[in-house]
């Protein structure tokens, strides 16, 4: 008789599929069709929003490598490019708001055109 392998109590059964699910996230799989492999070709039954769950706990985003703190990076081989990580840095988001600063803003109280016949400001 083997006994079964230690895991962590706190540890989720999502854990050892990991590294493919952070590969599917990656390639925008949503969680419902992570959930869908997950049966198909592990036989897991999970309900998709415990795989949200767990993506959001490790940080796995929709389209972006998995977040690894700095000191889980790895670094390649010194005669590549020394201390380069194997994860992909996460991009920041462009700001769709652009402000011109032309002066104030219009308004009804301050642009005469669009103020109301009886509606002046004392």
């Amino acid at each position: 008789m083997s006994l079964p392998e230690h895991r962590r109590p706190n540890e989720s059964c999502l854990e050892v599929f990991r590294a493919e699910i952070a590969e599917r996230r990656r390639l925008n799989w949503p969680y419902r069709g992570i959930a869908q492999w997950l049966l198909e070709e592990h036989q897991f039954k999970i309900d998709w929003t415990s795989v949200r769950r767990f993506c959001l706990v490790r940080k796995i985003e929709k389209g972006v490598g998995e977040t690894v703190s700095s000191s889980l990076i790895r670094e390649k081989d010194s005669a590549d490019s020394p201390n380069q990580p194997l994860v992909r840095r996460r991009r920041p988001r462009e700001n769709p708001f652009h402000y011109e600063d032309r002066g104030p803003l219009r308004t009804r109280r301050n642009t005469p055109s669009l103020a109301k016949d009886g509606d002046s400001s004392s």
